[in-house]
Order: C-alpha cells, then structure tokens, then sequence
C-alpha cells in the first residue's frame, strides 16, 4: 500500500501553535502592574480594564484638548489619527499635553513605564461610518525580549451607537510574529472566523483598557453623529529599545531599525538606512494559519472565556459555533 502525502501546509500552523505553547511561559521585559490580581488577568488574557481610570474632571481636560486641535476630516477615515493628521508640532503639544495629564495617573497602576507619545485616535461623525477590522497593531519593538501595551481610554461612553471596542482574548499567544510599519494585516480572510472569540468591553468615559500590541482588536462603527474621540498612548518598560520595523517591497524583507521615542510623531517613513541604526533584519513571511487552527487554539484555551459568558453561552458556543 501506498503511504498517503504529507499535507505540509496543514503540518506548519499546528507546528507553529505547538512552538507557542512551549513558549507561553516566557516572561517578556514589560510594564508590570501594581495590583497582583491585574497583573495576572493580563498574563492571561493579554489585556485588562480600568475603571474610573480618569475622573470627570480628567476627561474634561482632555475633551478640551481634543477639540482645539480636532477639525472634521472632509474626506472618508475610519479613524483621525492626531499622531497622523495633524502638523509635526501639532502632533508633539497634544502629545506632551497628554502625558502630563496621563503620567500621575499611570503611576498609581504601573511600577515604571518610558513615556513614549500619546495621541487621540478618533472615529469622525459619518453617515457612512465602517467598522475597524479586527488586527493586531504594527510592531514597535524586538518582540523577541520585549512587550509593547497600548493605553486606550474613551472620552465618551462606548456602546452599540459610538462603536464598541473588541478584543480577542489570549491572541496575544497565538499572533507572535513580527508585523513591519505599513503593511497589511495578512489575516483579513479570517476575519469571520476570528469574530466568534471577540469579546465587545463595556467601557464609560474615563475607564481605561490596556492591552499587548499583538493582542487582537478591533471597533465597531460610529453611528452616534458625533465624534468618538479616544486617548491612547503606548506603554513601555524603561529598559526597552523602540524600533521601526520597515518592510521593503521589492526584496520582501523587514529591517529592524532602533528609533528614539518620539519617531512616529514625525512624518518620515523611508527607508531609515543611514539614518537609525540597524538591529535585524529577515525575510517577511508569516505564518500560514486557517480558521481550524484558531479553532484548536482556543479550544485548547477555553478557561480564556468563563468569564465573559454564561454557562449556556459557552457551550452554545464551544461546541456549536467554535468549529
């Protein structure tokens, strides 16, 4: 009898989540948080909530903030970026305005954190408001050794109207791959199938979420008529390097470039050659994954969702959705 082939394409994603669960333990250098019981929700689900993060009085100032820079895109944007679309020394006074409302606060959950940039990103008042897909965040440092976070506080209440913040538990641990500045998402054909493990937060004005930048993640539509202005800044431990990760089309190829803190409130994004020094580089080929590969994954991680459903829930949708 004849020996069946080896379906490799098949063989290399279970190899892949096999290496990842070998190396789930691993202790990457990041910002840790003060309380023990968050610090370990985080280590678990790759992201944590903050209520009454900010007080309203907070939140004033910095809806004051926003609306002295925020001008109505005239064109369609899913989000206005103010670290995008605004001027250079725009860019630097609402990020330094920011952090000096941010900082005290941080520090009351955070042992240390390297302020990095904060900036408002903001879904404008559109009748033909779209969704953000579902996406992991670009790559901002050696994720070999180290963790990025992202802060991200709403200055109004997120719900069915504003556009609800999603994220997907635990991805964090499925997703480890270098993703270069720039580039697209390479999973967007999986997007209904990574929609079943997405987790909608419940967040007011003022509470704050925090989570890894290769946690997946994803908004509704705006549908409210007005701005849905956002907070965010990224969260480093002081011994990170930061980097800038450019992906050069022609030859496939990611170099790794180390760039102070302030690199991504400036407007220049050619090749950092001559100008950065360079860490690493490697051919840009991530990993080939399909929905049964996610499906094994959380699976195998299904202790990620008894929290946010309940009992009928989670089997309706262990056994009869998760597949």
């Amino acid at each position: 009898m004849g020996h069946k082939p080896v379906d490799t394409d098949r063989l290399w994603p279970s190899f892949y989540i096999f290496m990842i669960s070998k190396t789930m333990d691993k202790k990457l250098t990041r910002i840790r948080f003060r309380d023990a019981a968050i610090e370990q929700q985080f280590e678990r689900d790759g992201y944590i909530v903050l209520k009454n993060f900010a007080d309203a009085a907070m939140v004033d100032r910095m809806r004051a903030v926003f609306e002295a820079y925020y001008v109505p895109p005239t064109e369609k944007m899913v989000c206005w970026n103010s670290a995008v679309n605004v001027g250079e020394d725009e860019k630097k006074q609402i990020s330094a305005e920011l952090l000096k409302l941010l900082t005290p606060q941080l520090r009351q959950h955070i042992d240390s954190y390297m302020d990095h940039f904060g900036y408002f990103l903001t879904k404008p008042a559109d009748e033909t408001a779209t969704n953000l897909a579902i996406h992991r965040d670009a790559s901002a440092v050696d994720e070999k050794q180290f963790e990025y976070l992202i802060f991200w506080m709403p200055l109004v209440d997120i719900n069915k109207e504003t556009g609800y913040l999603y994220l997907m538990p635990g991805s964090n641990r499925l997703f480890e791959y270098e993703l270069p500045f720039g580039v697209s998402w390479p999973y967007k054909h999986l997007d209904s199938e990574l929609q079943k493990y997405a987790v909608k937060l419940d967040l007011k004005a003022g509470d704050a979420a925090i989570f890894s930048g290769k946690t997946l993640h994803g908004s509704y539509a705006n549908m409210s008529g007005a701005p849905r202005p956002v907070v965010c800044c990224g969260l480093v431990d002081p011994a990170t390097e930061l980097m800038y990760y450019y992906y050069d089309r022609e030859k496939n190829n990611v170099e790794a470039y180390t760039v102070s803190p302030d690199f991504f409130l400036q407007s220049d994004f050619s090749h950092p050659k001559e100008k950065y020094p360079l860490r690493f580089s490697f051919e840009y080929q991530p990993p080939k994954l399909t929905g049964r590969d996610i499906s094994d994954f959380y699976k195998k991680n299904w202790s990620l969702y008894k929290g946010h459903y309940g009992m009928l829930d989670r089997i309706r949708k262990r056994y009869f959705s998760f597949v």
